[in-house]
């Protein structure tokens, strides 16, 4: 039986996403005929989690997440310490050059040790999950001087970002580029003849390697394991609703807006317990931050429910049913930081039956605003007769009604990356102020009507709105708008919405909230899909243009 290798460097422990991730790859590699193997970090212990006729070789002495990565060199240079003499930056480019090149030696020597314990046979199948330029020039300086499994096929996952921002911000990282092309090309000229197959786990990602043109990248689903399923017995209807930030709360993960957000919705939602903010951390700061706010706010003595704390890492199954027992996803993360980013946290909630918030303008707001736009068509498909919008931007409202929806058409010549914003400005009767809403929009297949829908808070008399390109000096990317009046205050989206700046999150949080159950069919009758989509079996079939046996189709229950 040929074997087929997952290599996860990353993968410590059973907590994060590393571990679902190679059950899941694994056991449909063995449904498909190959015999499994998992090589992890040497720290790993937990062999027990694994069925017992896998063979786990834990030998790695690096993770691929690493400050010496050029991802983060990037990032480093994007944001340069103002203190940093000429001098002194010297020394820092020899030490980290100094570092990579050890990292990428002993990767070499992890490499040699591994493929003595488990020599490749032709067929066999080696998959490294979460590979960096530093891991590839390790792999390659073994391969160049080993032989080691010239019939085999070995496939290799990016995870990390070559460019800081969209596709329109490339152009003006030359550096990002040519170090990660050089580095790149030094290690395929110093590998030997094995087949290599480079892959991105996004689109946006693909995009980044792709610009290299030093190799071809293909993008690859992200697995999410069978435990995410929409919940069997529905919920109960008088326990308040769960608004949940689960995952590893990093600092770009925006968990610092969460006291607003409580303080926004706090006399309607959570004071009358209708709602509870569930929250996955383990910084004390953040919780004492939000411990501090209820202690401050009217009744937040008498209400310790509002808030539910849970350790990080979760074993998995505690943790999947911790994100199933969710009933809204809130994901306040950073729209650049993670426009080209897979997020293993959307997909399960997606798969769960979870409707979400996420950051519009990037891989996250994809996920959803597909279903959110085709809803829309059918909004809008039968609203009254929309009317095209005035130069002035202005359009008069009557008390009856409750919702504005807006229809644009993208512009041929928008560049990818491109991003509409919609400002609308809100006025009473008396020209008072009622604040201003925001929502970005990205483009839709086939130059289909990209559409929005504002709720329109009691008494607003006028909406002027503005069109601009949200991230660009360049003009708006859609023109065209069209507006239609509606008496109802309908659901804004379907899976979801997407959120264009932090501001925007109790407005958009309530629609949820208020139309639970619009939002909570939709996800649900979305969710199978999502999960045949991002099966393990999924996964497999896109390295299958390269493997040596049949391989199953993925079914609903992988």
């Amino acid at each position: 039986m040929p074997k087929f290798l997952l290599i996860d460097h990353s993968l410590k422990d059973l907590g994060g996403h590393h571990y679902p991730y190679a059950y899941n790859v694994l056991a449909a590699a063995q449904r498909a005929g190959w015999e499994p193997v998992l090589v992890t970090h040497r720290s790993f212990t937990q062999h027990s989690a694994l069925p017992p006729e896998w063979r786990v070789h834990a030998l790695f002495h690096h993770e691929s997440y690493s400050r010496y990565t050029l991802d983060t060199q990037a990032t480093r240079t994007a944001h340069p310490s103002q203190t940093t003499t000429p001098g002194w930056q010297r020394v820092r480019n020899w030490w980290s050059a100094r570092m990579r090149a050890r990292l990428g030696d002993q990767f070499a020597r992890d490499c040699a040790r591994l493929f003595t314990l488990e020599p490749l046979a032709p067929t066999d199948q080696v998959f490294i999950a979460t590979t960096s330029e530093l891991d590839l020039s390790g792999l390659t300086k073994f391969l160049g001087c080993s032989g080691t499994g010239l019939n085999s096929d070995w496939h290799l996952q990016f995870h990390f970002g070559i460019f800081q921002g969209r596709e329109p911000d490339y152009d003006l990282q030359p550096g990002a580029a040519a170090s990660m092309r050089s580095s790149v090309i030094q290690s395929l000229e110093q590998s030997g003849k094995q087949r290599l197959h480079f892959y991105c786990t996004t689109e946006q990602l693909t995009t980044q390697y792709q610009r290299l043109r030093v190799a071809t990248f293909k993008t690859l689903p992200y697995p999410v394991h069978e435990l995410f399923r929409p919940r069997a017995i529905p919920g109960d209807a008088t326990a308040p609703l769960r608004i949940a930030c689960l995952g590893h709360s990093r600092r770009e993960k925006g968990y610092a807006q969460l006291p607003e957000i409580v303080r926004a919705l706090w006399n309607e939602w959570f004071a009358p317990g209708r709602a509870q903010l569930v929250l996955q951390t383990r910084h004390r700061a953040t919780r004492r931050a939000l411990e501090r706010l209820m202690a401050s706010l009217p009744g937040g003595h008498d209400s310790p429910q509002v808030l539910d704390f849970a350790e990080f890492p979760l074993p998995l199954a505690e943790y999947a049913k911790l994100l199933c027992s969710a009933d809204v996803g809130l994901m306040l993360y950073d729209s650049t930081r993670y426009y080209a980013r897979c997020s293993g946290v959307l997909l399960e909630m997606l798969c769960a039956g979870v409707p979400v918030l996420v950051p519009a303008g990037g891989w996250l707001a994809e996920q959803i605003e597909f279903e959110n736009q085709h809803y829309l068509d059918q909004v809008w498909s039968q609203a009254p007769q929309a009317l095209p919008c005035p130069e002035s931007g202005a359009i008069a409202i009557s008390d009856s009604q409750q919702s504005l929806l807006i229809s644009c058409r993208w512009r041929p010549n928008a560049r990818p990356g491109e991003y509409l914003r919609l400002e609308f400005a809100l006025q009473d009767a008396t020209g008072a102020d009622q604040g201003i809403a925001i929502a970005i929009l990205g483009p839709r297949p086939g130059e289909l009507p990209v559409r929005t829908v504002l709720r329109l808070p009691a008494g607003c008399a006028r909406v002027r709105i503005a069109m601009r390109n949200a991230w660009q000096r360049n003009v708006a990317p859609a023109s065209d708008p069209q507006w239609t009046l509606l008496p109802e205050a309908i659901p804004m989206g379907a899976l979801g919405l997407t959120v264009a700046a932090g501001t925007e999150v109790p407005r958009l949080l309530q629609d949820v909230l208020e139309h639970c159950s619009h939002y909570h069919a939709y996800v649900a009758a979305h969710a199978a899909g999502c999960a045949l989509a991002h099966s393990g079996a999924a996964v497999i079939a896109g390295l299958g243009a390269h493997a040596g046996v049949v391989i199953a189709e993925p079914s609903a229950t992988t």
